[in-house]
């Protein structure tokens, strides 16, 4: 009896391993015929360590400065599909993927928001995207972008924060999980077969790589990993301290109410004594820059931020 149990046990571990292999082998042999599919939209640089970052760009012919759009967590360049065309207009603008994300290959010590901000910075010198630099950063990219504007001062004429995350959140921990969780179903196949709608609201083109893309093991693991170094990133953000007298725009989305939101984007505005508070009604954490009536909203403001600059 305990030899049947012990075979028809160790068949199931058999057959579970070579589903597991199986799955593996097939979602591996699906990424690549994707990414041959998907190519980078846009220009994709080789830093000193051999990574690989993937940078957009609109109206590189544009005087300066340089406006860089740093995407919110999980997300990457082609969420900036409706701000990154009409900014770039009238001016120079770049978008890039976080290390491990979108388009970009590779990883180099913790994903902070050091991490991201230095190979930013490398990206930028070997694109030629010169400075002056202005900062947009969303959500997450707030973080990223307050990193990049400290560790850049003489370089960065403005800052702009989108709803951006705030060193005293909580609730990052769960966001760590779930984040986990999802690239763990994602490496097992299970995440694909939830079909996730992606980048609805964004140009159809844009919405399509997003949908591709937002499946990627890379990008799963690599979203996961980035929250996972909440605690670091936030430390690096306080060590950039504040910005003196730099222009600062803060734009918040409708917090409808919620005193703690409302409250921490308001200190936002005051890591500048040039700081500016906009909320802008109706518009949401996520639709700011993905619906196109809320993004136009947002890219007024911006455009006004920038016209303002000296």
């Amino acid at each position: 009896m305990f030899w049947r149990l012990l075979c028809a046990a160790t068949n199931v571990i058999l057959v579970v391993l070579i589903t597991a292999v199986v799955v593996r082998l097939g979602l591996a042999v699906v990424e690549q015929l994707q990414r041959q599919s998907h190519p980078p939209p846009g220009q994709v640089v080789e830093l000193a360590d051999g990574r690989l970052i993937h940078l957009r760009f609109w109206g590189e012919d544009n005087p300066g400065p340089t406006v860089i759009l740093e995407a919110a967590a999980n997300s990457f360049s082609s969420f900036y599909g409706w701000l990154g065309p009409a900014l770039g207009d009238e001016y120079r603008v770049v978008a890039y993927d976080r290390p491990g994300m979108g388009w970009s290959v590779g990883r180099s010590g913790p994903p902070d928001a050091a991490a991201a901000a230095e190979a930013l910075r490398e990206a930028l010198e070997l694109a030629g995207m010169e400075p002056p630099y202005v900062v947009v950063g969303h959500s997450y990219g707030g973080l990223v972008a307050r990193v990049f504007a400290g560790r850049n001062r003489a370089e960065t004429v403005g800052l702009a924060l989108l709803d951006s995350s705030h060193p005293e959140q909580g609730g990052w921990e769960g966001h760590a999980i779930f984040y986990r969780w999802r690239a763990l179903l994602g490496h097992t196949g299970v995440y694909h077969l939830a079909n996730p709608a992606g980048g609805t609201g964004l140009p159809p083109e844009e919405a399509e790589r997003v949908r591709v893309v937002s499946i990627w093991t890379s990008q799963l693991d690599a979203s996961a990993e980035e929250l996972e170094a909440w605690a670091s990133s936030i430390e690096q953000v306080r060590a950039a301290g504040t910005f003196g007298d730099m222009p600062l725009l803060v734009v918040s989305a409708d917090r409808g109410g919620f005193s703690d939101a409302v409250a921490q984007q308001e200190d936002l505005a005051r890591i500048s004594s040039a700081g500016r508070l906009v909320t802008l009604s109706g518009v949401g954490h996520m639709t700011m820059v993905t619906e196109p009536e809320q993004a136009a909203l947002v890219e007024t403001e911006l455009k006004d931020f920038l016209r303002s600059l000296p």
